[in-house]
């Protein structure tokens, strides 16, 4: 439970990093929306981290 815990503080930690303690949008599908872009972004940035991403 401990690990978990932990886990959920830094997922936490990373958001507010990236400014997303608040929507600037109203509605359940548009703070999903917001939610899907943040995602999007860091699946692209661990990409680019990992250096997974194909050079041009």
């Amino acid at each position: 439970m401990a690990v978990r815990d932990a886990g959920r503080r830094g997922l936490g930690a990373l958001l507010r990093r990236r400014h997303l303690w608040r929507f600037n949008v109203r509605g359940l599908v548009k703070a999903r929306a917001v939610m899907l872009w943040h995602a999007l972004a860091h699946n692209l940035q661990r990409m680019i981290a990992l250096d997974l991403v194909p050079q041009t």
